[in-house]
């Protein structure tokens, strides 16, 4: 189920089966220590030097997804500042999701995908304190074993919701796995067939139909960790109604909520 709230509207997102802490104040790392823990997923958890380099400003995610099909494609766009100089960058992702191209200042970087992590090539060494940006594409069937991604039914269809704390965003896009580096904003948007409906961190900024494709683009603008990005996409119906705040000024609340709800 997903609520929304505003100034005029403010937006809040509760997904059934999600519960996003975007503010803990406690890292994962200390909860963790890789050399013991005998949970699979983290486990495989790799921090390399060079994505401990970075410090991630803002994110452009762009994906297409359907309930119906086990299939995800989509962009993602960073924008970064290397704390040292350095010529290689790296972020965390799946193997199951193959990237097809990385684009940087209208250049294709060389980059390697392995061991679940994404390590991109720079043509030279970069400066440290500059704010830079790059592209990076990519598709594939995202893994469920770990339930940060997940297709499921309902009385009445089916649900893409995403679940990554701790460590379960690079099973559906490139991301950088701590609570250490916060985003300062993300713009994440949606491509769905029509007939569906999505939901994201945020404000709904834009909602569009074309080609028979729903495209919805969602802001959010407070500083938030990779892993507390998340969405939801299922055959929503959405129930609206005015709330009166202490003060007198009403609100507009909006629920998005399976038909059967």
């Amino acid at each position: 189920m997903l609520y929304l709230y505003g100034m005029k509207y403010i937006l809040v997102v509760v997904f059934c089966l999600l519960q996003s802490l975007a503010f803990s104040q406690k890292s994962c790392e200390d909860d963790y220590p890789w050399s013991d823990d005998p949970h699979p997923v983290l486990a495989e958890r790799r921090i390399t030097t060079t994505a401990q380099n970075i410090d991630l400003k803002y994110l452009r995610l762009s994906l297409e997804a359907n309930p119906d099909q086990h299939w995800l494609s989509g962009s993602t766009t960073y924008h970064f500042v290397f704390r040292q100089p350095s010529q290689t960058i790296s972020f965390d992702l799946d193997d199951s999701l193959r990237v097809s191209k990385i684009i940087w200042r209208e250049q294709m970087l060389s980059f390697q995908q392995s061991s679940l992590v994404l390590e991109i090539q720079f043509p030279s060494e970069q400066a440290a304190n500059l704010l830079d940006s790059l592209r990076i594409e990519f598709a594939g069937a995202p893994p469920l074993r770990n339930r940060a991604f997940m297709i499921e039914e309902h009385p009445t269809g089916k649900v893409i919701s995403t679940l990554s704390e701790p460590y379960g965003s690079r099973d559906w896009y490139p991301s950088k796995m701590t609570l250490n580096d916060k985003l300062d904003s993300v713009d994440v948007i949606i491509t769905c067939k029509e007939q569906w409906k999505s939901a994201s961190n945020g404000l709904l900024a834009s909602e569009m139909i074309q080609n028979g494709n729903r495209v919805s683009w969602w802001k959010h603008r407070y500083p938030i960790t990779t892993y507390g990005i998340a969405i939801g996409i299922s055959n929503y119906e959405i129930q609206q109604f005015q709330a009166t705040l202490s003060h007198g000024q009403t609100i507009l609340v909006e629920n998005y909520v399976y038909p059967q709800d």
